[in-house]
């Protein structure tokens, strides 16, 4: 079962239920007359509470984003101290101990896997439409993205000295890329199904 890691829109939504709603005229300066919201009874309203329309939408601006999307993996750096949680927004870096937020790299991509390089300073992030991205930890720049798979990304993994990554995917391949110029070296044939993991002997 996917854990929701929780987003929260700029927008104030008014959850309504069958069993505990009521009309609430809204009162106060800017109000519409004669409006009223469904909402719990009893429920305070800001004054200038006003319904979003269509003539009113481009005004809507994001306050606050908390929380990073459905969380799909966690992997631990193997130098830094850091937890990477891959989200369907992007990567959240954490720290290991404290496991407040050190960084978000958001990379416009869901993303379904990820992995640490050997020395820790970057990190290959599969996503969901296939596409396999290498980000830097320092500061979140992406430094390579590479394509070639047709469908979701199931794994990621790093040589043991860090110059050839592994991809596996639901298209049924797996692909060898070399981490300098992100040139694919192979891909692994023969497959009748989703390649779910993927990983390097100690000896590489």
């Amino acid at each position: 079962m996917k854990i929701t890691h929780g987003i929260l829109s700029s927008l104030l939504i008014i959850l309504i239920t069958s069993a505990c709603v009521s009309d609430v005229p809204i009162t106060g300066s800017g109000a519409t007359p004669g409006t009223a919201v469904p909402v719990a009874a009893g429920t305070q309203l800001p004054g200038n509470l006003a319904r979003i329309s269509p003539a009113n939408a481009g005004q809507v601006t994001q306050l606050a984003r908390w929380g990073g999307g459905t969380l799909e993996q966690v992997v631990t750096s193997p130098h830094a101290g850091l937890l990477a949680v891959a989200t369907s927004l992007g990567v959240d870096l954490l720290d290991e101990t404290t496991l407040e937020q050190v960084r978000f790299i958001n990379t416009q991509a869901a993303l379904t896997c990820l992995a640490f390089s050997p020395d820790g300073r970057t990190i290959a992030a599969g996503a969901g439409d296939g596409s396999l991205l290498l980000l830097r930890v320092s500061d979140g720049k992406l430094l390579r993205l590479l394509s070639g798979h047709t469908d979701r990304l199931l794994a990621v993994a790093f040589s043991p000295n860090g110059g050839s990554l592994f991809s596996a995917s639901a298209d049924q391949s797996v692909r060898v890329w070399r981490v300098s110029d992100g040139k694919q070296q192979r891909t692994l044939p023969g497959l009748s199904y989703g390649a779910t993991s993927a990983a390097f002997s100690p000896d590489g």
